[in-house]
């Protein structure tokens, strides 16, 4: 997927219920726009010496089918909709905005939980984050 493709959407997606939503909708919104969507599965980054001798391709190994695996109702949503998948490392909101910002996407669509009762307790949270980090249209879905 290059810039000149057109309309890209980055779906963050951890196999939630509310990331399984935004799938369903980036399929609407990607058919509307003639777009595609960029899945991305971000999992934690870790050094080397916590894969206490399993060793390091193991563990990049285990890391992508579980990125895989979490996915997988996400991706069974979008076949017929033009995607790609890519599995990253690192802490959620900065690397959504690192790849939106990378692969220079149109829009970011990622599903969120509610706020309910204690509204500012979720500031912190990885939606409100990426909120700040990305620079394109961000839709989020409940």
């Amino acid at each position: 997927m290059t810039e000149t493709d057109g309309t890209l959407i980055l779906l963050p997606v951890d196999g939630s219920e509310t990331s399984l939503r935004a799938a369903e909708y980036c399929v609407w919104f990607a058919r509307a726009t003639g777009g595609r969507v960029l899945a991305l599965n971000v999992q934690p980054a870790f050094e080397n010496w916590q894969t206490h001798g399993i060793g390091h391709d193991v563990a990049i190994k285990h890391r992508q089918e579980l990125a895989r695996s979490s996915c997988a109702k996400a991706l069974e949503i979008l076949a017929g909709t033009p995607h790609e998948f890519i599995e990253a490392e690192g802490e959620p909101a900065e690397t959504i905005g690192r790849i939106s910002a990378e692969k220079n996407c149109t829009h970011v669509v990622m599903g969120t939980r509610g706020l309910g009762k204690v509204s500012g307790v979720l500031m912190g949270s990885v939606a409100m984050k990426a909120f700040h980090l990305v620079n394109v249209p961000i839709t989020f879905v409940r």
